[in-house]
C-alpha cells in the first residue's frame, strides 16, 4: 500500500487560505465560489473527520452552518484499526450514524445492551454487522444490519466468514453465498430469491489472477436460462486493452449462439487515459459456414472506392482524476462550440462533460453529486473498477474486493501492515493513501552506506571530482514478497562556488535532505535522462530515462532541509532554500555511453545538483555501468497499474565546504557549517 503519514490536521475553525488549496485539505473551483474539504487526523495520523468550507472572498465558512453538510462525515477507531463508528451527512442532513459490531471472546450472554465494544478482547477483527442510528434513507446509504453480539461468527450475523477470514454471507445486501477460488479470488456470488437483477454473477479469471470474464446469470431452479455480461482482452502486464460484450437475449438468426460486442476500447499513454466506447457487433459463423450477425445489426461493407472520410466524435470518454486516482470526471473528445458574440460561428469551444463525482474519504460517491450523461463510467475510486453488479459501493481490484459505504475489504489484505487489522482499508488514512491494485512496487533509499564512487563538482566545467559514499536502496513487490531487488544510489552533491588565490576550488554541499514528508511517488521521464550528451546546448538522453521525484499530491517542488547554498549560488539551483524541485533518480557514479561520441575528461563520471544518482553496487568505479537500466526494468516490470512508491530515509543534513585542489582531485580541507536533527 502507498503509506504517508499526514503532517498534520486543519484547525476546527476552518483552513486558512493557503493550506485549504494543500494537503491535507482538497479544493475544486466553480466560479465565482470556492469550495474545500478539511480533514482532521488522530495521533496515528487516521482520519477521524471530513467537512466542507465555502470561501466568501475574505474567509472560510463551514458549508454545514449555512446548511449544506455535503462533506461532513466523522470517523473512530479501535487499537487495531477496526472503525468503531461512522457518520455521514448529505444534502444538509445526516444519513449515517454507524455502530460497528466486531466478534469479542466473551459469552453473549455477559454483553450490555449498549455497548459490546467495551468488554473482552477482539477475537479475529471480523465484522458481525452494523447498526444505523438515523434510520433507512432514499440515498443508498446503510442501514440496520440483523446481528448479535457475542463470541462466534453466527449464521444469524449479517457478515459470514469462511475458515480463513473471506467473507461468504452479506445479508443486507441479499448475498447468500460468495464462492472464493484457490487464487483468493470471487468465482461466484449467488444472490437471494426476489433480488433485482441477476440471481448470480460468475468470474473468470486468468493464472495472474486478472479478470478475464463476468458474466450475469438468470436461473429458474437449477437451470440457466440466460447469460450476459464481459470479457476482457489484456495484455501481458494485465492492462486492460479492449471489453467485448456478449448477451444471450440478443440471439435471434443462430439457434444456441451468443451475441458479442466490442463494447470498449481502453486508451493508454504511461497509464489508463480513457476509454473508447465502441458497441461493435460481431460477425460469428454458424454450423454451416455461414457468417452472420447478429439479430438487428446492421453489416458495414466499405466501398471499393472511397469518395469521402468520416470521422465520428463522442465515443471516447477521458479521465480527470486526482492525486489517488479517483476519477472526478470524464469528458468526451467531441468539444462543444460557445457563440457568444452571436455571431453564428464559436468564439470558444468547453469540454463536454460526461459524468462527475464526488467521493466520502473512503471512497463511497456522494448522493446528489453524482453527475451521468449516457452512459456509466466503468472506473472510480482509486481508479478501480465498480461493480455494482454486487452491491452500492463495491469496487474491486487484483488484490480485493473492497465496499467503500462500510470501508472494509471481503478478503484479507494480502500485504496488510502487522499494526492494523487485515481487512483496514488504507491505513484508515485515504486522503493520502492509495492501494491501487492492493499491492505496489516500493522504493526505499536508505541512510545505509555500502561503499563509494566518484562525482563531479557541477559548474567546475566537469574538471572537479569527489568521492562520495553510495548508499544501499532497495526495490521491493506487495504482489510478490520473495523480491527484492538491491541498487547503489549517491544521496550527495556539490557545486563549485568560488577559488582561492592560490587556485584551489571552493565548492559547497546542495544535496536534498527530506523535511518532514519522506514518502513520494516516482514518474518515469523521457525528457530529464541523465547524463546528456557531451554537445554543446544538445541534451541526449542515455538508454535508460530518470525519474522524477513528486509528492503524492503530484507536485514536484519537495519540501526539504534548508540548503542555502543551493538559493545563494548564481544562478542559483533553487528558488527557496527549504525546497526542490526537479529531483531525479538518475544515473550515478561512473559510466560510458556504449559507442557514442568520444568522452571529454571526467565527462563518464556523473555530477549532481541534488538528485540521487544509481550506481554500480559491487563496483562503484566500474565505468559499465548499467543499473539504470536495470532498475527501470524492474521498476516497469513490478509496478503494475499503481503508481511507484518511493520512500526515503532521513539523513542528518550536513551542510559544509570542501577546497579541492585540481591537480590532483584531492579535498585539502572540509569545513562543517551546520547539523540539523534528522526530526527537523
Amino acid at each position: 500500500m502507498a503509506v504517508r503519514p499526514d503532517q498534520g490536521a486543519e484547525s476546527a475553525e476552518g483552513p486558512s487560505e493557503e493550506r485549504a488549496a494543500k494537503q491535507p485539505g482538497r479544493q475544486r473551483r466553480q466560479a465565482p465560489k470556492t469550495y474545500a474539504a478539511a480533514y482532521q487526523y488522530d495521533q496515528l495520523h487516521r482520519i477521524v473527520s471530513s467537512e466542507g468550507y465555502s470561501y466568501g472572498g475574505t474567509d472560510w465558512t463551514k458549508r454545514c452552518a449555512i446548511g449544506d453538510c455535503e462533506a461532513q462525515s466523522s470517523y473512530s477507531y479501535d487499537a487495531n484499526g477496526n472503525i468503531l463508528s461512522l457518520s455521514r451527512y448529505a444534502a444538509g442532513q445526516q444519513i449515517d450514524d454507524l455502530s460497528y459490531h466486531y466478534t469479542y471472546d466473551v459469552d453473549p450472554a455477559q454483553l450490555p445492551e449498549v455497548s459490546s465494544q467495551a468488554i473482552g478482547q477482539l477475537y479475529n477483527n471480523q465484522l458481525q454487522y452494523v447498526t444505523d442510528g438515523v434510520g433507512a434513507s432514499t440515498v443508498g446509504d446503510l442501514t440496520s444490519q440483523p446481528g448479535q453480539d457475542g463470541a462466534v461468527a453466527l449464521y444469524s450475523q449479517n457478515y459470514v466468514y469462511d475458515e480463513i477470514g473471506n467473507l461468504v454471507r452479506d445479508s443486507s445486501e441479499q448475498i447468500e453465498e460468495i464462492v472464493w477460488n484457490v487464487q483468493g479470488k470471487v468465482q461466484e456470488v449467488r444472490f437471494e430469491a426476489g433480488k433485482a437483477g441477476p440471481d448470480a454473477l460468475k468470474y473468470e479469471y486468468d493464472p495472474m489472477g486478472n479478470r478475464l470474464a463476468k458474466k450475469k446469470l438468470y436461473v429458474d431452479g437449477p437451470v440457466d436460462i440466460r447469460s450476459e455480461g464481459q470479457y476482457y482482452v489484456r495484455d501481458p502486464q494485465g492492462n486492460v486493452l479492449a471489453v467485448y460484450q456478449f448477451n444471450e437475449a440478443d440471439i435471434a438468426v443462430v439457434g444456441d449462439r451468443d451475441s458479442l460486442y466490442l463494447e470498449e476500447l481502453h486508451l493508454y499513454g504511461s497509464a489508463r487515459l480513457g476509454i473508447l466506447k465502441k458497441t461493435l457487433a460481431l460477425r460469428y459463423r454458424d454450423e454451416s459456414g455461414a457468417v452472420g450477425l447478429p439479430a438487428g445489426s446492421l453489416l458495414k461493407t466499405a466501398l471499393a472506392q472511397s469518395s469521402y472520410q468520416q470521422l465520428e466524435l463522442g465515443r471516447r470518454r477521458y479521465e480527470l482524476s486526482n492525486h489517488l486516482g479517483n476519477v472526478l470526471a470524464t469528458v468526451s473528445d467531441k468539444s462543444l462550440g460557445q457563440d457568444s458574440s452571436q455571431t453564428g460561428q464559436a468564439d470558444y469551444y468547453l469540454a463536454q462533460v460526461s459524468s462527475a463525482s464526488l467521493y466520502y474519504p473512503f471512497g463511497w460517491e456522494m448522493p446528489g453529486r453524482k453527475f451521468v450523461s449516457g452512459e456509466v463510467y466503468r472506473f472510480g475510486f482509486n481508479g478501480q473498477e465498480e461493480d455494482p453488479d454486487i452491491a452500492e459501493g463495491h469496487t474491486t481490484a487484483l488484490y480485493w474486493q473492497y465496499n467503500s459505504r462500510t470501508t472494509r475489504r471481503w478478503n484479507l489484505d494480502p500485504r496488510f501492515n502487522v499494526s492494523f487489522s487485515p481487512y483496514v482499508a488504507f491505513e484508515c488514512n485515504p486522503i493520502t493513501k492509495v492501494d491501487i491494485k492492493g499491492d505496489t512496487a516500493i522504493v526505499t533509499i536508505t541512510n545505509s552506506v555500502i561503499g563509494k564512487t566518484q562525482m563531479q563538482v557541477i559548474r567546475s566545467e566537469g574538471e572537479n571530482i569527489v568521492t562520495v559514499d553510495v548508499y544501499k536502496m532497495t526495490v521491493t513487490d506487495t504482489e510478490d514478497p520473495s523480491y527484492k531487488g538491491t541498487f547503489g544510489v549517491t544521496r550527495d552533491a556539490f557545486a563549485k562556488t568560488g577559488e582561492t588565490s592560490s587556485g584551489n576550488v571552493i565548492a559547497e554541499t546542495v544535496n536534498f535532505e527530506p523535511r518532514g514528508e519522506n514518502q513520494y511517488i516516482l514518474e518515469q521521464d523521457y525528457q530529464s535522462g541523465y547524463p546528456p550528451a557531451p554537445f554543446p546546448n544538445n541534451f541526449i538522453s542515455m538508454d535508460a530515462p530518470a525519474y522524477r521525484i513528486k509528492t503524492l499530491e503530484g507536485e514536484s517542488t519537495l519540501p526539504a532541509m534548508d540548503n542555502p547554498a543551493s538559493a545563494s549560488i548564481n544562478p542559483p539551483l533553487r528558488r527557496n532554500a527549504n525546497e526542490a524541485s526537479g529531483v531525479l533518480i538518475h544515473v550515478g557514479g561512473v559510466y560510458s555511453r556504449r559507442g557514442r561520441l568520444p568522452l571529454q575528461r571526467f565527462n563518464n563520471v556523473a555530477g549532481s545538483a541534488g538528485c540521487f544518482g544509481i550506481c554500480n553496487t559491487s563496483n562503484p568505479n566500474e565505468p559499465s555501468n548499467n543499473q539504470m537500466t536495470l532498475f527501470n526494468a524492474v521498476l516497469q516490470q513490478r509496478k503494475g497499474d499503481a503508481p511507484i512508491l518511493l520512500n526515503v530515509e532521513q539523513r542528518s543534513f550536513r551542510a559544509s565546504t570542501i577546497e579541492i585542489n585540481p591537480e590532483n582531485n584531492e579535498v585539502v580541507r572540509e569545513e562543517m557549517e551546520s547539523t540539523d536533527d534528522v526530526t527537523k
